[in-house]
This record gives C-alpha cells, structure tokens and sequence, in this order.
C-alpha cells in the first residue's frame, strides 16, 4: 500500500499530465510535436485491473415517469422486482445502490444551479469560458438563455467544454501570451510545457490558495455589513 506522500506525488503528476494532454487534444495542432514525449511520461501504478470487457445484462424497457420525484421509489422497486437485486439479504441487501436514482435529479438540478450562479452573469464578457455570453458569441448557434436552457446532457457537455477552454485560458495566463499561436510559438521543449503546467497547478488548482482567497472575501464582506 503506498503512502500519504506517495499517493500525493502520483495525484500531482497525474494532474499534471492531465493538463498536458488537454494542451494537446485541444489546442489542436498548436502542440503535437509533444505528443510522443507525453506518451512517454504518463504515470504508472501497479494499482489497475486488467484489461476486460464489461458484460452488459439488457433488460425490458420500463414504463417509468421521470418528471416526478416518485420515479426514484419506481426504479428502485423495477430493479428489485426485475433484476432481483438485494433478495439475497432482502431489500436492505440493495440498500448500496437504491440511493442512485436519486442522484439523476440530483444532477438535473445541480447543473441548472451552475447556469444559474455561473453562467448567467452578464457582466462576465465575451473573453470568460464559464459565462453564457462567451458561448452565445462563440458557437454561432441559438442563444443560450437562462430561462430556456437546452436539455440536460447539451448543458453537461457545455460545462465540462467550458473547463477544457479555461486551462487553455490559464495557459495564456502563465505564460503572458495573447493566443495559442503565441504561446506554442514560445515553447521550444517539453520541460518548458512542464514548468508552464506546473504554474497552472500552483495558481489555478491550489486547494489552499482558493481557501485564503474564499477566507479573505468573507473577511472583506463581513467588514463592509
């Protein structure tokens, strides 16, 4: 079993190659001469399965409202009826799973919650990843509006598109350049990519920078009221 240290140094460098391969993937053409080096440096642990398919068991379709609260009790009943999930210790036997359901609500609501804190401020510019304003400008199709929002998983995609921009806005910021071009017109090695992702850990993903910065807000608002 490896140790606290350890298991923190695989998470940074993980998070690390994670920012490169984001470099890679979509700056598109920007920075594919770092391919083959990235390959070579991805982390390794002993702790992984083999490689295997998962056998999927297909069932009938069930006749099961999804705009109400109730479908959670439905799905958990359907899948103890159906499937026969828990019988071995009764319905408390597939008590680890009958909470999931309710996760699907959960999502619906927390991913309006992120347009509604997030995205739809409209002093956030057309130069932010995470505002609506930024995708109405930029993806040149309908409006995104708040009270009008496009299904669940277009939402969902929008957002986790949002955060692949933002590192590559980080990366603008760390190395001082204006555009992509720029920036990979600067990087002459990989170890100079590394610093620069490294930057990025330590400014943008720093836990504890993000706690003093949420402490000093309060301490500012609490003055002022």
């Amino acid at each position: 079993m490896r140790s606290f240290a350890a298991n923190s140094r695989l998470n940074r460098l993980s998070g690390k190659r994670y920012l490169h391969h984001n470099f890679l993937h979509f700056g598109r053409d920007k920075f594919k001469r770092f391919r083959t080096k990235l390959n070579a440096a991805l982390p390794v642990t002993p702790d992984k399965i083999k490689l295997h398919q998962t056998v999927l068991h297909l069932t009938l379709a069930w006749n099961i409202d999804k705009s109400t609260i109730i479908v959670n009790a439905e799905v958990a009943d359907a899948i103890y009826n159906e499937l026969e999930v828990g019988h071995e210790g009764g319905y408390s036997g597939s008590s680890q799973g009958v909470w999931m359901p309710g996760l699907f609500h959960g999502k619906f609501v927390d991913m309006h919650g992120v347009f509604m804190v997030h995205w739809g401020v409209s002093n956030h510019g057309t130069h932010n990843p995470g505002s609506l304003s930024f995708h109405n400008t930029h993806l040149h199709q309908a409006l995104i509006l708040l009270s009008s929002l496009p299904p669940f998983r277009v939402c969902r995609d929008l957002v986790f598109t949002s955060l692949y921009v933002h590192i590559l806005h980080c990366l603008l910021l760390v190395s001082d350049k204006s555009t992509l071009d720029e920036c990979a017109a600067s990087i002459e090695t990989y170890a100079q990519l590394e610093v620069l992702a490294a930057s990025i850990q330590v400014k943008f993903a720093n836990a504890e920078l993000v706690s003093e910065l949420c402490w000093q807000q309060t301490t500012e608002y609490d003055a002022d009221h």
